[in-house]
């Protein structure tokens, strides 16, 4: 009988460079950019009262459409979606696919992928709430045993108790999902949270999250890059309060900061 393998002990962080952070801050701008033909990218302000003005793309054409290549060979093939299952696309050969299949979590994917982050660190999948509960898993289970266990790169915390840093995700459920929305609006404050996650994530069947790239507090506003917001990867401005945490909206009811412990 061979004998199970010995659990991963230390800290995951050790496996990678110093400056894989920035890598990643690099590579968000630089698809931000993309996105942009290379210029500015998209801003949504989420910072204003009601929803933000819809896009307007010429010719009708948004980028997703025009860069679904892209989105399929980066994002979904990095979280191992296949293009028949996660993409509708035109019976004629002669004409690309269009993606408009939610992608905002193989976003996530591919920028992971991208730096170099390796599948026992992170679950690569085309939903939010997918890797969620596995980096939930993962905290808990190092909680439980932490000299047994390898301290996991991804740590969860509630929304009103880290201030989320550069690199860091910050996640929501979806506004037309109005009873997963209830969940979230209603979860118990602080470290009492964590342990009512599990139903709200149960139901964050299409959630999203963002990369937070900047923080101001004293302009009360965090920086987010994120994919499948307006069809594009979009800069988004999210307003916090005086102590850096993100406030949450009815356009964006974040729930979760998930702190990224890459060097």
């Amino acid at each position: 009988m061979v004998p199970p393998a010995p659990e991963r002990t230390g800290d995951a962080r050790d496996r990678y460079m110093p400056g894989t952070r920035q890598a990643l801050l690099a590579w968000l701008d630089r698809e931000w950019r993309f996105f942009g033909d290379e210029r500015r990218g998209h801003v949504v302000d989420l910072r204003r009262v009601g929803p933000p003005d819809p896009a307007r793309w010429p010719d009708g054409v948004s980028p997703e459409q025009r860069f679904c290549t892209h989105i399929r060979a980066l994002y979904w093939a990095a979280a191992g979606a296949t293009e028949k299952s996660e993409l509708s696309g035109a019976t004629d050969p002669s004409k690309p696919p269009v993606c408009d299949n939610a992608w905002s979590a193989v976003f996530v994917s591919g920028a992971l992928r991208a730096v170099g982050i390796q599948p026992y660190d992170f679950r690569f999948d085309p939903l939010h709430s997918a890797y969620l509960r596995d980096i939930l898993h993962r905290h808990r289970a190092w909680q439980a045993a932490p000299k047994r266990r390898e301290q996991p790169l991804f740590v969860p915390h509630p929304l009103e108790t880290r201030a989320p840093r550069p690199g860091d995700l910050i996640c929501a459920n979806r506004r037309g999902a109005r009873e997963a929305v209830l969940k979230v609006i209603f979860l118990p404050a602080g470290r009492q949270a964590l342990a009512a996650w599990d139903a709200a994530l149960d139901d964050m069947q299409y959630g999203h999250c963002d990369f937070v790239v900047a923080v101001d507090v004293k302009r009360r506003t965090l920086t987010a890059i994120g994919g499948n917001v307006q069809d594009t990867v979009t800069k988004s401005l999210v307003p916090i309060d005086a102590r850096g945490h993100p406030v949450r909206t009815i356009e964006r009811p974040w729930f979760i900061v998930i702190e990224n412990r890459l060097p």
